[in-house]
């Protein structure tokens, strides 16, 4: 026999006549209900400790740098042209080849610079001693009326000679005339020497500096002028390069410090992603004016390239040692996070395995490293990596370090 009891109907929302066993169930039911609302709230507080990374805050000197896109440039670049008219006869270098001065790069056809120059040899041959027979009969003549000075008998008899005699004085007057129209005649003859000499050593083109020849302008055979606008070859000073780059003007302060030091700044010459390092170089100069337009300055770098990374033409990231910050408080930039008023970091807490969230004040972002003025000491311990959501008090197991420093 079903014994009823008169009982709340939950599902209904009246009451009724209910079956003492159909209520058990139900206030089964609700136990339940209760005992897991109970589990979630008590387990919410004690939430599972979160793994996550330790980094050291230490204490370190860190070098400041200003951050530029830069430019390769060589320090010098020419266009090798032939020098006089020819058929070019002989091409001597091979493209992509390093040169040095003077190396013979190629040769213009010299025989008619050749022939001449020695026609103008032959006739100041024919000149210099026509000079010598002048200058020989001028001093024979010369010679005979010194030797009948003294006499004053003969002295009379060259005052009675015509004036057309061997020993006039408008005679000797006569050979010395033709002695100078000699010599200048001679001289004339080796400016004329000197020239085509000079045209037949410009059939040879050579190497005017140290560097690398580009792509060939022309073939042999072909007739070259000095007017040809793309001239042989181009040839590129490899060893050093400069880069050229622009600072804001707000560097200014910085730069105008680093002036006053006797020392080289040192600049560091990155790839155009910041990863590899190219080559190190020294601040060369420092424009003297800023551009209005950009407002920032212009500076040119000096890199001795002797691995060839850097090719003119090349982007590259360029960092200016400014200066060095001394025994600053260091932590890895990812362990700070920017709160809505001041950023904050968590420090980890050894004794009971909690971190506490700390506002800090940072004097600056360096590479990967934070530098701190005030909240976090060095010797401290702040979480870097964490794998869930931290707050205040938050129970934490650290697997492993940032760094070596523990």
């Amino acid at each position: 026999m079903i014994r009823f009891k008169r009982r709340f109907d939950m599902a209904g929302g009246v009451w009724r006549e209910l079956p003492k066993g159909r209520f058990r169930i139900r206030k089964a039911m609700l136990l339940l209900l209760v005992i897991g609302i109970g589990y979630f709230l008590f387990f919410s507080h004690h939430e599972k400790p979160v793994p996550v990374i330790l980094s050291l805050a230490v204490s370190k000197d860190i070098p400041v740098y200003l951050d530029a896109a830069g430019k390769v440039q060589a320090n010098q670049t020419v266009t090798v042209r032939t020098q006089t008219d020819g058929q070019l006869a002989e091409i001597l270098f091979r493209e992509g080849q390093d040169v040095k001065v003077g190396d013979i790069l190629a040769k213009i056809d010299p025989r008619t610079y050749q022939a001449q120059y020695d026609e103008a040899v032959a006739n100041k041959t024919q000149d210099e001693a026509m000079l010598a027979k002048a200058k020989n009969d001028l001093a024979k003549n010369q010679s005979s009326k010194n030797g009948s000075k003294n006499d004053k008998t003969k002295n009379k008899q060259a005052r009675n000679k015509p004036e057309n005699s061997k020993d006039s004085p408008k005679t000797l007057d006569a050979r010395r005339s033709i002695v100078r129209q000699f010599e200048a005649t001679v001289k004339s003859d080796q400016v004329v020497i000197d020239t085509l000499k000079t045209q037949l050593n410009r059939s040879i083109i050579a190497s005017p500096i140290d560097g690398r020849t580009g792509i060939r302008q022309v073939d042999a055979g072909n007739m070259v002028h000095p007017s040809d606008s793309n001239g042989l070859v181009v040839i590129t000073q490899m060893e050093p390069v400069s880069v050229l780059f622009n600072l804001p003007e707000k560097s200014l302060l910085s730069l105008s410090d680093l002036s006053g030091k006797n020392e080289k700044t040192k600049v560091l010459a990155m790839d155009a992603d910041n990863h590899t390092l190219l080559d190190t170089g020294e601040l060369e100069m420092v424009d003297n004016q800023v551009d209005p337009v950009s407002g920032t300055i212009r500076l040119k770098a000096t890199f001795p390239n002797h691995k060839r990374l850097l090719w003119p033409g090349a982007s590259v990231h360029v960092r200016l040692l400014a200066s060095t910050r001394h025994n600053v408080v260091v932590v890895p930039a990812g362990a700070v996070h920017q709160g809505s008023s001041k950023p904050f970091v968590f420090v980890y807490n050894l004794k009971n395995n909690t971190v506490e969230k700390r506002l800090i004040n940072v004097t600056m972002m360096q590479d990967e490293n934070a530098i701190i003025e005030d909240g976090v000491q060095a010797g401290e311990k702040v979480v870097s990596v964490s794998q869930a959501t931290l707050v205040d008090g938050s129970h934490v197991i650290p697997k492993d370090t940032g760094n070596k420093d523990k």
